[in-house]
């Protein structure tokens, strides 16, 4: 399995259920649920009403989906804004993030902290 550098730091991902783990850095799962397509304000609101700390995930959290191969070939939005009105999606066919207009239809993916662990872990 590829290691994966975010801003600098490598993590090693170990795939354990349907939890994702890079090793000692982050830690977060999928939610079970498909929501469905939806415009971007209305997937954040949806993803809101989920509560306990359910939200879209972010493009770097994406790119660590699809380097460990878990999600299928759609393409779907992330947290991550380029401003008011565009943010970006991930296409897990191709593995790469692109912007679109928030008024736009796409899947949601979401997912969840689970541990934040301390680099001196």
């Amino acid at each position: 399995m590829k290691n994966i550098v975010i801003d600098g730091v490598e993590y090693t991902p170990i795939i354990k259920q349907s939890q994702i783990i890079v090793d000692k850095h982050y830690y977060f799962e999928l939610h079970p649920d498909n929501l469905g397509e939806m415009t971007w304000n209305n997937a954040v609101k949806a993803v809101k009403k989920l509560g306990d700390g359910w939200r879209l995930p972010t493009i770097e959290e994406c790119f660590m989906l699809y380097n460990d191969r878990l999600i299928d070939k759609a393409t779907y939005w992330s947290s991550t804004e380029y401003n008011a009105t565009i943010a970006y999606l991930f296409t897990f066919l191709h593995g790469y993030a692109y912007t679109n207009f928030k008024t736009f239809t796409f899947p949601v993916l979401v997912v969840r902290d689970l541990i934040k662990k301390q680099d001196n872990e």
